[in-house]
Order: C-alpha cells, then structure tokens, then sequence
C-alpha cells in the first residue's frame, strides 16, 4: 500500500494518533520513514504546548491537584508535576530578593507570594 503524502521528497505534516512504530508495522516501512515523513510542524507543536503549559498553571493557581489537573487536560501526572515545577522555579529567580539587600526606591523588599 502506498500513500501519495507519504513521499520523501513532500513531508506529510500532521500529528500522528499512533506512535512511528505501530505506523511502521502497519505499512511494512521502517519507524524512521515514518518519523521522516509523517510529523507535525514544530510550529505548531510549540503552540500547543505553550497553550497546555498555560491550562496547567492556571489550574493550579486556581487551586486544583495536579492528578486532577492530569485527568482534565489527558497528560501524564509527571508532564503536571513538572511544568508546575519549572513554573515555580521560573517565579522563585525573578523576584526573590532577602531582607535589607537591594530595597525598593521606597524602602520595600520584593518576595514571591505563593
């Protein structure tokens, strides 16, 4: 079976729904030729995951758990815990500063509120 997309010289670009293996059995070719032919533009996956990083802090700013969290959104647990995390650590470096080192203009001391 051939696919008219599927050719080397004009990538078919669309998300997979089967992993390059499962394909790959399926149309007797290797996992790389699928890999090589069938992927979605790195665009466009950059988009989707900035827009899922920001469903799931915004889940949990608002206060859900990070297993609900993955149940709403269908990702991993460990995809939750770790952009929740990276978020943390992101917040932590911008703005934390010790008392009575580098006070404001105004004599007050910026702190990460949590």
């Amino acid at each position: 079976m051939r696919c008219v997309n599927m050719t080397p010289t004009r990538p078919w670009r669309a998300r997979r729904k089967h992993s390059a293996r499962t394909l790959a059995e399926q149309l007797n070719v290797s996992d790389r030729t699928i890999r090589n032919t069938v992927a979605e533009e790195r665009a466009d996956y950059e988009e989707r995951s900035r827009q899922r990083r920001a469903q799931i802090i915004a889940r949990s700013e608002s206060g859900k758990s990070p297993r609900d969290i993955a149940n709403e959104l269908q990702i991993s647990l460990s995809l939750t815990y770790s952009r929740i995390a990276e978020q943390r650590r992101v917040a932590d470096s911008l703005v934390e500063r010790r008392e009575g080192e580098d006070d404001g203009p105004l004599g007050e001391t910026l702190r990460v509120v949590r």
